[in-house]
């Protein structure tokens, strides 16, 4: 059995000919569990109405890495030199 490197390496996450992003969704995860708390149940007519918080759940993802592949597909400089 081998073992795979952990997901923090970066082998085989760097190496994939695919874009990749990890994100960190904790805190969209709080304001939705809000939501549901407060009663929300229909989220597409709740955003609707309120449009600014698709901006604040936007505004709440955190992109932690990428990959080289998704700074090609976005026409970006490479991460290394």
């Amino acid at each position: 059995m081998s073992a795979l490197p952990d997901r923090h390496s970066g082998d085989y996450f760097e190496l994939m000919p695919v874009a990749l992003w990890e994100e960190d969704l904790s805190a969209l995860k709080l304001i939705m569990a809000a939501w549901r708390r407060e009663g929300i149940e229909d989220l597409e007519a709740y955003l609707a109405a309120h449009p600014d918080e698709v901006k604040r759940c936007a505004h709440s993802i955190k992109i932690l890495r990428v990959n080289q592949s998704a700074l090609d597909m976005l026409g970006r400089k490479p991460l290394r030199s």
